[in-house]
């Protein structure tokens, strides 16, 4: 297994292996049982995300197939599995190796960073219309991004930060000065901006910057 993530209401657990599967856990007179599994992808699946329950049960998976997959609940009466893939984003040139949807319950945002450092940004096109789905990529850090997570405050407007590799995860062979592969900012903030309806940068911190934190106890691991 090599995520796990609760939803909203800690009443139901997804989770996602090695064998391409997804499964759905639940609680039921605290008790936890298996009621859902199915293959979800053509790879080992990374990350596994919960949309805001204001949207209804979706989740999305990203996997090493460098594919993101939509999945919804439907309302079904049979036994067989009620999860219907919905949409697949194939906006990824690398593996994709973490995915998470904006935990705001007027925003459908779903964001995914690859190893190749590059961070995309998907929303569907109509909320009422959960297969057509609409990205914008960026080019985050040459060095790759290995994880991300969104601010949990709700009434900022959507920021996110990501973690990004350094000089020593990189291929020797790859075509980077050495100078720069110092300067990659180990740590990016990013944050939606109203006014063109992108995102930007809003902070970063390299190798001195958290150095310096860790000293002065402003960083605890």
């Amino acid at each position: 297994i090599h995520d796990l993530q609760y939803n909203y209401y800690g009443n139901l657990i997804a989770s996602c292996d090695s064998n391409q599967n997804i499964a759905i856990w639940e609680k039921e007179q605290n008790q936890w049982s298996k009621k859902y599994e199915w293959k979800a992808h053509n790879a080992p699946i990374y990350k596994v995300t919960w949309a805001n329950p204001s949207f209804g049960n979706i989740i999305a998976s990203c996997s090493f197939d460098r594919t993101v997959i939509i999945w919804v609940e439907e309302n079904s009466q049979k036994e067989e599995c009620k999860w219907k893939q919905m949409a697949i984003i194939s906006a990824f040139k690398e593996k994709v190796v973490d995915v998470e949807f904006a935990p705001h319950k007027d925003k459908l945002i779903l964001a995914a960073c690859s190893t190749n450092g590059t961070v995309t940004f998907s929303k569907p096109k109509d909320l009422l219309n959960l297969e057509s789905w609409q990205s914008e990529t960026y080019n985050i850090n040459q060095c790759g991004i290995m994880c991300l997570s969104w601010n949990q405050w709700v009434y900022e407007p959507p920021m996110l930060i990501f973690g990004c590799g350094d000089k020593s995860g990189l291929d020797p062979s790859l075509p980077i000065p050495s100078d720069k592969r110092v300067q990659e900012d180990l740590l990016q903030i990013w944050c939606f901006n109203k006014k063109d309806e992108k995102f930007c940068q809003r902070a970063k911190c390299d190798y001195e910057c958290i150095n310096k934190a860790l000293t002065l106890s402003l960083i605890h691991i």
